[in-house]
């Protein structure tokens, strides 16, 4: 039998916001307690005080992307998610 082809979709999220001690690695935890989620690149850089990252990962079904944006968007700091 012939395997079918993965449903998997990859994306990139923007996401800026003042730069505060333990953000990405609130963002990561966030990532990380989501199922399904693979994350293939990941890349921030502050200006200032604002930060601005780059995240793109592979899930199963893109429900569970909005709810990661929407769980994104609740860490204090963060105040913009857009999907690029």
């Amino acid at each position: 039998s012939t395997p079918k082809p993965s449903s998997a979709a990859s994306d990139v999220y923007k996401r800026q916001g003042i730069d505060n001690i333990g953000l990405v690695n609130q963002i990561t935890t966030v990532i990380s307690e989501n199922l399904n989620i693979n994350m293939r690149k990941m890349t921030f850089d502050t200006e200032g005080d604002t930060f601005k990252g780059s995240i793109t990962f592979r899930v199963k079904n893109k429900n569970i992307i909005d709810k990661l944006i929407q769980r994104i968007k609740k860490i204090k700091g963060v105040y913009k998610v857009v999907r690029d």
